[in-house]
């Protein structure tokens, strides 16, 4: 196996995301209401076209458009995913190198991976 096969992160180090993800995987009422919303519209839209019913696509398209209002109204007043603030990088780079010390210093073979600690960057040399 060649050491190129054994990098386990990017050759230039870790990247941080711009922002941190919420925890709420996109759980709020907002969201809720746009995704049966949507689907509930598209049920009637897909029956008017199935059924040749313009007046009954024609109001699968409203529920859609309302739906989509609605849940730009809902997240406006605080009950949709807020927006996402800039990470501080700094903060960040610090908590990254405390863990990185504290992972060096354990002894434990859990905190060390699947190699137990072995060195794999001259594995194949």
């Amino acid at each position: 196996m060649a050491h190129r096969d054994l990098v386990l992160i990017h050759p230039e180090g870790d990247k941080l995301p711009p922002a941190s993800p919420f925890h709420n995987e996109g759980r709020t009422p907002a969201g809720w209401l746009v995704c049966y919303g949507l689907m509930i519209g598209s049920a009637i839209l897909g029956a008017g076209m199935i059924a040749a019913i313009m007046p009954l696509v024609w109001a699968g398209g409203i529920v859609i458009a309302l739906v989509l209002v609605a849940g730009v109204a809902l997240r406006a007043a605080g009950l949709g995913q807020p927006a996402p603030e800039p990470a501080d990088h700094a903060k960040a780079g610090e908590a990254k190198a405390e863990h990185a010390e504290a992972e060096h210093s354990s002894t434990s073979p859990r905190s060390k991976g699947r190699n137990g600690g072995a060195d794999l960057t001259n594995a194949s040399r």
